[in-house]
């Protein structure tokens, strides 16, 4: 076992553009970041594998990298395999290799990690071997080690479970070595003991990718394993989405009819179909990554699984907090994609998988009284490590308690009223589940510490069965790494692998538990995501209300929401969300408004006075417009509503009249047909002038009176004057000429 004191990964930034997408889907780096810090989450080296020790690399650093075989039974031999590197910077004589294993079983955990950090005896000598050439500065090798079993340690049948071993490596005054635990199974008869483990898979690690589909399916067909799901890696399909009433419970579920979100990115993904689509998806986000044919084999070879709220919702934060508009969200999002779940899984052979709807999965802030008062009538899994034995026990006690949701106390007479079932799970195996091994060796230790705490617990009452709950933490990848550590817990002869409704349905402890109290306050960014996103929500509320579809607006601020409230958010990660939040809130609530105008000039005493109303948003709005003018002098006699298509500027007309004249502001005025304010910070300049319009009438009418009697007096002088000076009419020359003309 190669020792490294692995840190924390460097930045959870590169999760922040992953974490809240408002307006659309995150970019690839954006999510590429979100997937490997996710990774990261559980990069820290469990405690029980213990630390390095001053002895490990003293010159020469040796990785036990594989053991064959890794649990022992009747087999003659055991190889055991690695890496040695020279690190003392100078050439190394052909090193030397020794073995150690110890002649007795580690009863505790605690033993296990104090052996595996090298502040236990190393054991007997089991075997000796040579590198068989020098090792150059710098340089690495394989090396090789085969065990007779005679020479082991291994007399007493009872002394079965795990064994430590050590191999050192010398070479003049370079030393080394490493450590790691070989399981020996005599075949001691023992009742096992019945686990299951639950595992997450949710939006925010998966990628997508066929590997990890595989090791998803893997895990789904284990028995013993239970896959806890999220709504956003499931294909949605239009139309109707079948919901049941209630919360998500188990059975008696009535379904009911509800409207699907028209936004294929931000919608429950729950329908009554949960599987239409033909590919999986290829965005990195992990959101939608099942296709019709992986849930058709999930639904076929899982035996139950747990349906979560939409992004793994932090319940507990959600109780603690006190939203019941985003409670009621979660919840919803549970209840349908159960229902839809539930549905598909019928029309399977035998019923497909168990659905399981009724599960509350707190994290470590949240867990508390209030979480047990709000959902009495489910399942709690309580954060591992807590609701401890309230005194030491030589055993390891089961996992289901019933705790009094009154005082806290374990009730040690099992199920009554005013209890809530609350199971509980091993700190240290859940540690190591959720371990990113970043080695062939860390991988070893992981696998063989699991297979060894379980021996360790069966052996406590090799007599009496007892069932035990393991817990995945978040943040886990889904991949063939956790699908080895899975197996090395639950595939061996001392493990049964059961249900999680088994577990659930269990007799209780009647051991007393440390009492449960109220869950601390949250902190600063988990209280300001929740003012944000309620603000958020009753915001674009009135806004979604001038949409003929209200929901492609609002789910755009749920998905936000749930997604920032996600149980595997951090703190950063939740703040820089609110900032994210409150800027798309005041896009889409000024998406809607008025233009500004040059002044208007009214010179009627009626008109219809223009305003100009522009659309950003992607959809069309039906709004109402009207004036607020500072003087009664003018008056609005009717106010429009109108359908403003998406993306557009329209021209509103609002019909006015006005009396008198003179200069006032009026201001732009637009709403929801409900009358919620969508805009109202736009005023113009209005030159009014009323009456004007019958003036000019008037005016224009006399002069054309004044150009008419002019032009006819004009006419009748040039006749009398033409008269005066014309020939008299009766002279001879006068009809001669009269006579001519005709």
């Amino acid at each position: 076992m190669r020792r490294r004191v692995l840190g924390v990964a460097a930045s959870l930034a590169a999760l922040v553009a992953a974490t809240v997408a408002m307006a659309g889907p995150a970019s690839a780096e954006d999510d590429q970041g979100a997937a490997a810090d996710a990774a990261s989450r559980s990069a820290v080296r469990p405690s029980v594998l213990g630390a390095a020790s001053e002895e490990d690399d003293a010159g020469i650093a040796v990785s036990i990298d594989d053991l064959n075989p890794r649990v022992l039974t009747t087999q003659d031999t055991v190889v055991v395999s690695g890496t040695v590197t020279n690190t003392s910077g100078a050439d190394l004589s052909d090193p030397a290799f020794d073995v150690f294993m110890r002649p007795s079983t580690p009863v505790t955990d605690e033993e296990l990690t104090a052996f595996l950090s090298g502040e236990r005896w190393a054991g007997q000598q089991a075997g000796t071997t040579q590198l068989g050439h020098d090792l150059a500065a710098g340089a690495s090798a394989e090396f090789s080690v085969t065990l007779a079993r005679a020479d082991l340690p291994l007399d007493d049948s009872f002394e079965w479970g795990p064994r430590g071993l050590t191999v050192t490596a010398a070479s003049g005054d370079a030393r080394g070595q490493d450590r790691t635990l070989l399981v020996w199974d005599s075949g001691y008869d023992v009742s096992p003991t019945l686990m299951d483990a639950v595992v997450p898979w949710t939006a925010d690690t998966a990628t997508g990718a066929a590997t990890e589909q595989r090791a998803a399916l893997s895990l789904a067909a284990t028995d013993g394993v239970t896959l806890a799901v999220d709504p956003e890696l499931f294909p949605e399909e239009a139309g109707e989405e079948t919901a049941s009433s209630g919360e998500g419970g188990q059975s008696g579920d009535a379904p009911q009819s509800q409207p699907a979100s028209p936004s294929a990115s931000s919608s429950p993904s729950a329908s009554a179909s949960p599987a239409p689509s033909s590919s999986s998806s290829s965005s990195g986000d992990g959101s939608r990554t099942a296709d019709k044919r992986l849930v058709d084999e999930l639904l076929s070879t899982a035996q139950e699984l747990i349906a979560l709220p939409r992004w793994d919702a932090d319940l507990g934060a959600l109780t603690v907090g006190g939203s019941s508009d985003l409670m009621d969200l979660a919840l919803d999002s549970r209840t349908t994609f159960t229902a839809a779940l539930r549905q598909e899984s019928s029309r399977r052979p035998g019923g497909g998988a168990t659905v399981i709807g009724d599960v509350v999965w707190p994290t470590t802030a949240a867990f508390g009284l209030q979480v047990l008062q709000r959902f009495q009538d489910q399942t709690i899994i309580a954060p591992p490590g807590t609701v401890a034995p309230a005194e030491d026990l030589s055993f390891t006690s089961v996992s289901r308690v019933e705790i009094d949701t009154g005082s806290g106390e374990t009730s040690t007479s099992g199920e009554a009223d005013g209890t809530v079932t609350v199971l509980t799970s091993q700190q240290a195996i859940s540690d190591v589940l959720g371990w990113d091994a970043s080695s062939e060796a860390d991988q070893l230790d992981a696998e063989q510490t699991l297979t060894a705490l379980t021996a360790i617990i069966t052996r406590e009452k090799p007599n009496e069965s007892r069932t035990l709950l393991a817990v995945v933490p978040r943040g886990t990848a889904v991949d063939a790494d956790l699908v080895g550590r899975v197996h090395a817990l639950l595939d061996q002869r001392w493990v049964n692998g059961t249900t999680f409704s088994a577990i659930a349905a269990s007799s209780p402890t009647d051991q007393g538990r440390e009492a449960i109290g109220g869950a601390a306050a949250l902190d600063q960014s988990t209280t300001d995501a929740f003012q944000a996103v309620s603000d958020a929500l009753t915001q674009t509320a009135a806004l979604a209300s001038a949409l003929k579809e209200p929901e492609v607006l609002t789910s755009t601020i749920e998905e936000a929401a749930l997604r920032m409230l996600a149980a595997g958010t951090s703190a950063e990660e939740r703040s820089d969300g609110i900032t994210r939040l409150r800027l798309e809130t005041a896009r889409l609530l000024t998406s809607v408004h008025a233009e500004p105008t040059s002044t208007v000039n009214l010179i009627n005493k009626t008109a219809n006075f223009p305003v100009p109303i522009a659309n950003d948003l992607a959809w069309d709005v039906t709004v109402k417009v009207t004036l607020l003018p500072s003087d009664p002098r003018l008056r609005v006699t009717d106010t429009q509503e109108v359908t403003i298509p998406a993306g557009t500027t329209s021209t509103v007309e609002v019909p006015v009249s006005a009396i008198g004249s003179g200069d006032i502001e009026v201001g732009y005025k637009v709403t929801t047909p409900d009358g919620h304010v969508l805009d109202d910070t736009q005023s113009v300049t209005v030159r009014m002038r009323a009456g004007w319009e019958d003036t000019g009438t008037a005016v224009i009418a006399g002069l054309l009176v004044v150009a008419l009697v002019a032009g006819v007096a004009r006419t009748l002088g040039k006749r009398m004057r033409a008269r005066r000076t014309a020939p008299d009419a009766d002279t001879p020359g006068t009809i001669a000429a009269t006579e001519e003309g005709r």
